[in-house]
This record gives structure tokens, sequence and C-alpha cells, in this order.
């Protein structure tokens, strides 16, 4: 095989990155997904203990969060575990989102 057939074949399999790229965005969407749990944490701690207030929104938030992680692995690995636990968060967010309109 000459060089240029090499090169060809090397961007058509990497045409979508190479596997360093998926694995720092992979890492990406791991440290974004920590920071989006802190964050949460932090919101209902203000809420429950600073305003008084309901932490539906929050929870609803975070549930739904919860419900697209699952249902994208349900897609993928087609496990009912994963279905599963998919139909639970789509439920519990729809819950909240409904105290949420109900109480304010």
């Amino acid at each position: 095989m000459n060089k240029e057939n090499i090169l060809e074949r090397s961007r058509k399999e990497n045409k979508n990155g190479d596997e360093r790229e998926k694995q720092i965005d992979l890492a990406s969407y791991a440290y974004g997904a920590i920071f989006l749990i802190v964050s949460f944490i932090a919101l209902v701690i203000i809420k429950i203990l600073v305003k008084g207030n309901g932490i539906n929104d929050i929870l609803f938030m975070f549930e739904m969060y919860l419900s697209a992680l699952f249902l994208y692995k349900y897609k993928k690995l087609k496990t009912i575990a994963n279905l599963g636990l998919f139909l639970v968060w789509i439920v519990a967010s729809l819950i909240n989102l409904y105290l949420f309109i109900v109480r304010g």
C-alpha cells in the first residue's frame, strides 16, 4: 500500500474524530454532569434553607436529565433495566412538573 492510500483510508476512518478526541468528549460530558449535580445540590440547599421554597422545579430538571440519560442508553443497549429507569425518571419528572405548576 502506498502512502496516499494509507492517508486516504485514515481520513475516512477518522472523519468523525480520532479516539483521543472521542475520549476527551466523553470526559467533558462527565465533568459537565458533575458540575450540574453540584449546582443542583447547591440550589436545593439554598431554596430549602434560605428561601423556604419547594424544590419541585429543580427536581424536575434533574429528573429530566436522568430520563434523557437512560433513554439514550436504552436506545443504544436495548436493556430492560435502562427502559425501566427511563420510565421511572420520566414519571417522577412529570409529577414534579405538575407539583411545581400547582403549588407554584
